[in-house]
């Protein structure tokens, strides 16, 4: 993420592999906490919570968003570089950094909306 920022996100290229940076490390993030969840020596801790449950809740479905908007934006950069094919030298204005930052942001609000009837129907207990 850190080379993205310092090349600048000036170019549809650069927004599209910084949020798939961003994305993976949300990804390596929750499957640290599976890590932590799953260990046998937080079951056998005593603890009052069941951490395989707090991972589902917490850890597995943030895990699989964050893999979707992946997929996604790799799906985005694949129609981008078709495009680049097709009309060589008019890309630049076909796909303009404004849009591809209006396009990462859509991806990631339709997938975020697909979390809303999971979350809303999940709870520990």
């Amino acid at each position: 993420m850190a080379v993205f920022i310092k090349q600048g996100l000036n170019s549809s290229i650069n927004i599209s592999f910084f949020t798939i940076a961003m994305s993976d490390m949300l990804r390596i993030v929750c499957i640290q906490w599976a890590n932590i969840c799953f260990n046998p020596y937080i079951d056998n801790a005593g603890a009052p919570i069941y951490f395989t449950d707090l991972y589902g809740i917490t850890g597995a479905l943030t895990s699989g968003f964050a893999c979707r908007v992946t997929l996604w934006v790799i799906v985005y950069i694949t129609a981008e570089r078709c495009l680049c094919i097709l009309f060589p030298l008019t890309i630049k204005n076909i796909i303009t950094p404004i849009r591809s930052k209006i396009i990462i942001v859509m991806i990631n609000a339709m997938n975020s909306l697909t979390l809303i009837p999971e979350y809303s129907t999940m709870y520990l207990t």
